[in-house]
Parts: C-alpha cells; structure tokens; sequence
C-alpha cells in the first residue's frame, strides 16, 4: 500500500520547501504520494513546480 501525504498549507514556500527536502531524502517514503493542498492556488503551484525540480 502506497503511503499518502497531505501537505496542508503547502503554498507556504519555507514552510513546503523544508518539507519536501526531508520527504525526498527518505529513504522509507521514497514511493509516496504527495498531495499539496491550500487556499491559494497560485502559491500551490509554486510549491507543486519545486516538487517537480527535486
């Protein structure tokens, strides 16, 4: 079963950045999904377009 994790208030660039480094160096989340989820969707998509440079 795939992990699932709900990042709330994921626009918050420090606050998504600093977490998707610490999801991505782990070694036991390493097939999880990522769902970002707030109530601005512009900074959202900032935060979905790190993810995807990791």
């Amino acid at each position: 079963m795939m992990t699932k994790i709900v990042l709330v208030g994921a626009g918050s660039i420090q606050f998504g950045a600093q977490l998707l480094g610490d999801i991505f160096q782990s070694k036991v989340l390493t097939d999880s999904e990522i769902v970002f989820n707030d109530i601005n969707p512009v900074a959202v998509e900032k935060t979905r377009k790190l993810a995807q440079e990791y």
